[in-house]
């Protein structure tokens, strides 16, 4: 494995933050189209897979954006060991 110095792993870890905080973002985002849809569905103008689609984008989104933060929680943790 190959080791990061330390000017580096901080740049990682602000730049994974950014992600997470991003990917996160966009999962909350994709939940409130969610919820337009399930009011567009109950007026028969939108298909069903339109929320199967916006419900599994955004827990991708909010998943990987809380697998970011872990990734960045243990890099400063090791980092902070040194």
């Amino acid at each position: 494995m190959v080791e990061l110095p330390d000017k580096d792993r901080t740049n990682w870890a602000k730049s994974g933050a950014k992600f997470a905080v991003s990917a996160i973002g966009a999962g909350i985002l994709s939940l409130f189209w969610t919820g337009w849809a399930r009011f567009a569905l109950a007026q028969n103008q939108v298909s069903p897979w339109l929320i199967i689609g916006s419900v599994t984008l955004a827990i991708v989104l909010i998943v990987t954006g809380y697998a970011v933060t872990l990734g960045n929680l243990y890099e400063v943790a090791i980092a902070s060991r040194r």
